[in-house]
């Protein structure tokens, strides 16, 4: 759960301030399915895309990085289900060979590898310098 302070650093001076993270569930920029979660300071969105509520092409979004797609390379069923568990769901599948269509902006997470207790994707073992294209994008179907 995000913390209601945030620290800053200004001029070597900590600096604190109070927010709402409630205002932040409704950025419209973002998908109604999008969950946003933190991990040591780090938030990363995900979202499915070219399918349905259930189904489609992972996409991630991490601060500093932007939105990106995630190679197939060692994506299994443990990643599925923490791709979808992060979104919600109760389970998933992983669907490779780009299944719900190649993504055009940046491939920024492969070789994945969750053990599959894991609460958000950014908690598996990634490299972020991959060797795939986008016909290797990563797809679930999550399920309840």
């Amino acid at each position: 759960m995000l913390s209601n302070k945030v620290s800053l650093f200004k001029n070597f001076e900590r600096v604190n301030f109070s927010f709402n993270p409630a205002l932040f569930k409704d950025i419209s920029i973002l998908p109604m399915s999008a969950r946003i979660i933190e991990n040591e300071g780090e938030i990363l969105h995900v979202r499915l895309v070219n399918g349905g509520t259930y189904y489609g092409r992972v996409e991630v979004y991490i601060y500093g990085k932007g939105w990106g797609t995630v190679c197939d390379d060692s994506f299994g069923s443990a990643d599925a289900n923490v791709v979808c568990r992060q979104l919600g769901f109760r389970s998933g599948s992983a669907r490779s060979s780009a299944y719900y269509g190649e993504g055009t902006v940046d491939i920024i997470m492969d070789d994945v590898t969750c053990t599959g207790s894991e609460k958000a994707l950014q908690q598996c073992r990634y490299i972020s310098n991959h060797n795939c294209g986008h016909s290797e994008d990563v797809s679930v179907d999550c399920s309840n």
